[in-house]
């Protein structure tokens, strides 16, 4: 295996923005990069789209709704891993879909090589964009008790969190997940409150 491209899953909360990323890892100095990355159209709008800290002269075009053409080559050679191409989606807004796959389309152009002009192997890492409920840790698709009961274990260290659950579990948006956002799931399980003010901002 000469190089891994991975696209980054994420979740995303009603009315924000969620950033995925195209990333290179276990790299064997790839000087030509050429991938389309498809996403589904009716459940996805891309806002923005760029070049990654690594191919920061790469051309990308996202003109065409449902997928995104990136071309990079350099006399230098990609040497170290990270990200190659940021996309910033929203959901559109009648979509009824929770979870979509954003992917490498293989039926496009896909072009790996070094500057040998040699191809290079390359294992490629699809990533998925769910649709997330503020609060709602648990991923059942409710904000309930067993919620705040996780956030407690997570403020405790008895619990971990993934990349999703750290994004919808800070409710107050104060950047850190607390007793305080534990307490907001309460208040809101109890119908106290109507929504969290991380959904204000």
């Amino acid at each position: 295996m000469d190089a891994t491209i991975t696209i980054s899953s994420t979740a995303i909360v009603k009315g924000k923005t969620g950033n995925v990323t195209v990333d290179i890892s276990e790299n064997s100095e790839a000087a030509m990069l050429q991938f389309a990355v498809k996403y589904d159209v009716n459940t996805l709008k891309v806002v923005s789209c760029g070049a990654g800290e690594l191919a920061s002269n790469a051309v990308i075009n996202h003109a065409i709704p449902g997928v995104i053409y990136f071309v990079w080559d350099n006399n230098v050679p990609i040497t170290g891993e990270g990200t190659i191409l940021n996309i910033e989606f929203v959901f559109t807004e009648d979509t009824a879909v929770n979870k979509t796959e954003v992917e490498i389309d293989l039926d496009e152009e896909f072009v790996v090589k070094d500057k040998s002009r040699e191809e290079l192997d390359v294992n490629i890492v699809n990533g998925i964009v769910e649709k997330a409920i503020f609060g709602d840790v648990s991923r059942d698709g409710k904000v309930n008790v067993e919620d705040a009961y996780l956030i407690r274990l997570y403020s405790a260290k008895l619990f971990p969190f993934d990349e999703i659950q750290l994004t919808v579990g800070d409710v107050d948006g104060d950047g850190k997940i607390n007793a305080v956002d534990a307490n907001y799931i309460r208040r809101y399980s109890a119908k106290i409150i109507e929504s969290f003010p991380a959904e204000e901002m």
